[in-house]
């Protein structure tokens, strides 16, 4: 069973945003004080080579030897949420997280976790922070700490981890990861890019309705024409096509 990510997905929202460049430059580069275009863009970018990753990597086919890779995948998995989550809240102006507090992908997880505070747990026991854990059964404990054995077969699911505590008489725990639970849990967040796309699409489609119904009074000398032009030109796409012929018919290239 190979994991497969359907990459039309992340080129279709990347090709949405170069059909309409202008606007969504023009919305995000300095929205709110913030320029958003720079995380869309990253995002974009880090999202398309993570998918590709994940698409030429295997993960049910990984030996016992590869430890390595499985936490090569998981942070790739990790990219792409925190990317697509990114990309939520520029878009959608929302600061809430998506599916936060959604545990249908790892429902039987030891610790009673979310999905996503156990995917981060899966992750940091897997090759993030081995040897620098919190104690998942007593959250909040600052001097409770837990240590992670390499990856094997020995224990639960497909690979797992001997979590050891820092207690002389404290218990070991087996963490066991589920490649299926995994890969259910990436699509969810990567399978949401078509709701950002149509998103974007429907912001860019409100803004053209929203200026068509603007008038304004063109009037007075053909110079002080071509200043009002200029001005409601920075209120749709600011254009450095239009600024720039507005700037030859004014005389002032220089």
């Amino acid at each position: 069973m190979r994991t497969m990510l359907d990459l039309k997905l992340i080129a279709d929202f990347r090709n949405k945003v170069n059909d309409n460049l202008s606007w969504c430059f023009f919305k995000y580069r300095n929205n709110n004080n913030k320029n958003q275009w720079n995380c869309i863009c990253s995002a974009m970018d880090w999202i398309e080579v993570s998918a590709n990753y994940i698409c030429s990597h295997d993960i049910f086919s990984l030996g016992i030897d590869q430890g390595i890779e499985l936490y090569a995948f998981l942070s790739s998995v990790d990219i792409i949420v925190e990317a697509v989550e990114q990309l939520h809240r520029v878009i959608f102006a929302e600061n809430k997280k998506i599916f936060a507090d959604d545990n249908n992908c790892f429902p039987d997880n030891p610790f009673g976790q979310n999905d996503r505070v156990y995917f981060k747990e899966l992750r940091a026991c897997f090759g993030a922070h081995p040897v620098r854990l919190d104690d998942p059964e007593e959250p909040g404990n600052k001097s409770a700490k837990r240590f992670a054995s390499w990856p094997s077969r020995i224990g639960n699911g497909d690979f797992s981890v001997i979590l050891y505590s820092n207690r002389v008489d404290g218990r070991n725990i087996n963490l066991g990861i589920e490649f299926k639970q995994l890969v259910q849990f990436l699509n969810k967040y990567y399978s949401y890019l078509p709701v950002l796309t149509e998103a974007l699409d429907l912001q860019y489609h409100n803004f053209c309705e929203e200026k068509k119904q603007e008038r304004f009074t063109c009037f007075g000398t053909p110079l002080e024409r071509l200043v009002i032009l200029k001005g409601e030109s920075k209120k749709r796409l600011n254009n450095d096509y239009y600024n720039h012929s507005w700037a030859e018919s004014c005389g002032y290239c220089g």
